[in-house]
């Protein structure tokens, strides 16, 4: 069969070869294979019919096909959109001189995604009043 290092990981011996090659042991998910069969639960896994890529070809043409493309495209521009405003938010407080105002304007802005916003005014009512 050849040595140890040629053979596939799924057929080397788990003991066999240096302690770095046992960390590189795996087993086959068994169950992937469900996605090619017309799984009857009286047949088992194994002895299911074959259907090869029909329920592929059938959830590609779906509308739930559809349904998952949108979610992967709501959630790119949420990356998009909601990644770099915080970050350039974070740089603009960072080049504010006045230490004082700088702390003021993090509390207010930061504050804001832990603290409800009727305490929010409060607390601003009471630091500032007119």
């Amino acid at each position: 069969m050849g040595s140890v290092e040629t053979r596939p990981l799924a057929l080397r011996d788990a003991d066999a070869g240096d302690s770095a090659d046992a960390d590189l042991q795996f087993i086959p998910m068994y169950g992937a294979i469900i996605a090619f069969k017309n799984y009857n639960p009286l047949l088992g896994i194994l002895y299911s019919p074959w259907v090869g890529w029909a329920h592929f070809q059938e959830f590609i043409s779906s509308s739930s096909f559809t349904t998952l493309l949108n979610t992967f495209k709501l959630s790119a521009y949420g990356l998009l959109l909601g990644f770099p405003p915080p970050i350039i938010l974070a740089m603009s407080l960072n080049q504010i001189m006045n230490k004082k105002i700088q702390q003021k304007l993090q509390l207010i802005l930061y504050a804001l995604n832990f603290i409800s916003v009727v305490i929010i005014v409060g607390m601003l009512v009471r630091e500032w009043p007119d």
